[in-house]
């Protein structure tokens, strides 16, 4: 394992993309050729949720903590168990690039390079806490994991509403999903979320998305 320890600011940026990372045909709305998943019940619709394996995500990001408060843009693909991250200032600028083979993540930013097999322990070297990374790209999905706890709460539509897990060091997080967006693949709607807030450790972490496609 290696560590590659840069500037506060490009710590800082690294901080948000471990938090939001270990998580045919584009989006196309028509309703009256689609079959709506919002109605299958709970199992059926985590089912067809972990069926979708590539993705592209925009949107924004906003970090709180008691010292400091922030925002980016998001631009995430995912193909697989490969993602490609970017975070950019509004103005356009490169802020942060991450990209993830499933067995080493690579972080580019204000030139300098990050490498580890465990984004957990980077992190944790870098700012001294853990966050929940492993399961990023099942819960941005609303998709259940086996490592989340048995308080997950379903909506009317068995949508995930919230999930409660701890991360490596034990400590408590939970995931609330406040809107859902609805989203073609292959003449199938699959309800998506929209907005996903992130809390514990004193931290919250808010993903607004703008747009999914699926592939």
């Amino acid at each position: 394992m290696k560590y590659f320890i840069n500037s506060s600011k490009t710590t800082r940026w690294l901080l948000i993309l471990l938090t939001i990372n270990l998580l045919g045909g584009c989006q196309v709305f028509k309703r009256d050729q689609a079959q709506v998943i919002i109605n299958k019940s709970e199992q059926q619709r985590q089912v067809a949720l972990a069926q979708l394996q590539h993705w592209k995500v925009k949107g924004k990001l906003i970090f709180k903590s008691p010292q400091e408060k922030f925002s980016a843009s998001l631009n995430w693909t995912q193909q697989s168990i490969h993602s490609d991250i970017r975070l950019t200032s509004f103005l356009g600028t490169s802020i942060l690039k991450m990209l993830n083979d499933g067995n080493q993540a690579t972080v580019v930013s204000d030139g300098k390079t990050f490498k580890s097999d465990d984004p957990e322990s980077l992190l944790y070297e870098i700012k001294g806490i853990t966050l929940p990374v492993n399961d990023m790209p099942q819960w941005m999905k609303g998709l259940t994991s086996k490592n989340f706890d048995r308080t997950t709460v379903f909506d009317e539509h068995n949508r995930v509403k919230q999930i409660k897990m701890l991360d490596a060091t034990g400590q408590s997080w939970q995931i609330d999903y406040e809107s859902y967006m609805q989203v073609e693949l292959r003449q199938q709607n699959f309800q998506l979320p929209k907005k996903i807030r992130l809390t514990g450790n004193n931290i919250t972490i808010i993903i607004k998305i703008s747009d999914w496609e699926l592939y």
